[in-house]
């Protein structure tokens, strides 16, 4: 087995870590790839709680080289946590719930990096959409977990942490002394600007939510200059402030690491903002129909991951984008704008076609725009922890197009009447797919031509 195929399977099996470390434990709750982090609150652990993911990106960044080991450790994290649960120091509990994640997904895009970087675009941009999908497929096994307890979650995780071991042992072991190609630029040490910017930048985006989350209600509305009252019984509208400062920041700090950095993490954002909703009403109006939601999540895994891994994954992830904002737009006309009919009645097909249709959007955007940002060495991060980050303050902010009001469904399944805006999100990750394929293809043109042009006044020199 060479080290190429080697690295596949890595990538492969670091894709089902990460599809178990994005499921939450094993208690009732929203289901996190679909749910904002609201207004946090931190109190004694709690400040470890935030800090541990900020730390463990930064870090995992800057050993990004060593993405095969990266994995091992989620995988061992994750397997730790598996039932039945060994009690563990609070400390340590709070490191094996929140430092899985960002080692699996710098872990995963690491591996992705050095295939694309390596001249293997096919499978890289594969295992780079499988960092999109895997979490979403991860949600779909779960269900509708804050209804019901689903009885066999523990037996899924265990099934995807044993066939992870098997597909990573090849990899940690070729790639033993690390995967040079997984890291850009060359030539330049790791204490070096150049290879620290990245991570640097990661971290302070991740690290802004914290101070954000100090703020109270009167700060805000000092802030914003607006009354306290009618900000408190307004919590949504509060939330969207903190997405909306925290979507500024982060943006500045992600342009200091250039605008290919910029444009990716804004796109792979507006994907995975705009498939929340819909991903929420179809586990909804499934949840309790068998392996028909994770079924069609896995078909929609495939879709995207066959896309990425064509030499057409720009223009079929465009189209995929399209259809899924094309599918959610039915659904809410259809519904005479009450999406949220389909989880009360239980409609299994249009649940499955929404579900089917965004995790293949999802998947193929990831898949499509990694080439570009792999070029320059920047996709662990775009696409990783700056494109979460960038995500939750979407999440955030988008609640300023809820509605509540007597004709409005008000609840759990809030979002979902909202579908209008994931479809329009799905249309902005479309266009940021075109504009990013379209820049990346000419550069590289103008870069051959002129590659060429040197070769053939070095060729006249030498004749003369």
């Amino acid at each position: 087995m060479n080290t190429r195929v080697s690295a596949i399977m890595a990538g492969i099996g670091g894709a089902a870590v990460l599809a178990v470390t994005a499921s939450p434990r094993y208690t009732s709750g929203p289901m996190p790839v679909i749910h904002d982090l609201g207004r946090a609150e931190y109190h004694g652990l709690g400040w470890a709680m935030a800090f541990v993911p900020v730390v463990v990106a930064v870090a995992a960044l800057l050993l990004v080289r060593w993405w095969p080991y990266l994995l091992a450790a989620a995988w061992l994290m994750a397997a730790v946590t598996l039932p039945p649960v060994v009690d563990h120091p609070a400390a340590l509990d709070v490191v094996l719930d929140h430092a899985p994640y960002p080692l699996a997904v710098v872990g995963v895009l690491g591996c992705a990096q050095g295939l694309l970087r390596g001249r293997d675009s096919g499978w890289g941009a594969m295992i780079a959409g499988l960092s999109a999908g895997a979490p979403l497929f991860a949600v779909s096994v779960r269900g509708a977990l804050w209804l019901y307890q689903q009885p066999f979650l523990a037996e899924w995780h265990l099934g995807m942490l044993l066939l992870a071991c098997v597909l990573l042992a090849p990899g940690v072991w070729r790639l033993r002394r690390g995967d040079p190609a997984a890291v850009a630029p060359d030539g330049v040490p790791w204490w070096g600007w150049e290879r620290l910017r990245l991570p640097l930048v990661a971290g302070a985006a991740t690290f802004i939510e914290i101070p954000l989350a100090v703020l109270s209600t009167a700060d805000l509305a000092l802030i914003f200059g607006v009354d306290g009252v009618a900000l408190y019984r307004h919590p949504s509208a509060e939330t969207a402030m903190i997405g909306a400062i925290t979507l500024a920041i982060a943006a500045f700090f992600t342009a200091l690491a250039g605008l290919w950095t910029l444009a990716g993490s804004l796109t792979a954002a507006a994907a995975l903002v705009a498939v929340s909703a819909p991903m929420l009403l179809a586990i909804s109006a499934i949840g309790f129909g068998g392996p028909g939601r994770w079924l069609g999540a896995l078909a929609g895994l495939a879709i995207g991951a066959g896309v990425a891994v064509t030499r057409w994954r720009v223009p079929g992830a465009v189209t995929l984008a399209v259809g899924a904002a094309t599918a959610v737009f039915i659904a809410h006309s259809a519904t005479t704008g009450h999406p949220e009919k389909l989880a009360q009645q239980e409609r299994v097909v249009p649940a499955l076609i929404l579900m089917v249709s965004t995790v293949a959007a999802g998947t193929a955007v990831f898949g499509a725009i990694a080439p570009a940002l792999a070029s320059r060495g920047v996709a662990p991060a775009a696409l990783g922890p700056i494109g979460g980050v960038l995500a939750v303050a979407g999440l955030q902010l988008i609640q300023v197009t809820y509605r509540e009001g007597e004709d409005q469904y008000s609840g759990m399944l809030l979002p979902g009447g909202y579908l209008t805006s994931s479809g329009m999100l799905l249309l902005v990750a479309a266009a940021g797919v075109a504009g990013i394929g379209l820049a990346h293809h000419l550069i590289e043109r103008w870069t051959g031509r002129r590659r060429a042009e040197q070769i053939r006044k070095e060729a006249a020199e030498a004749r003369t």
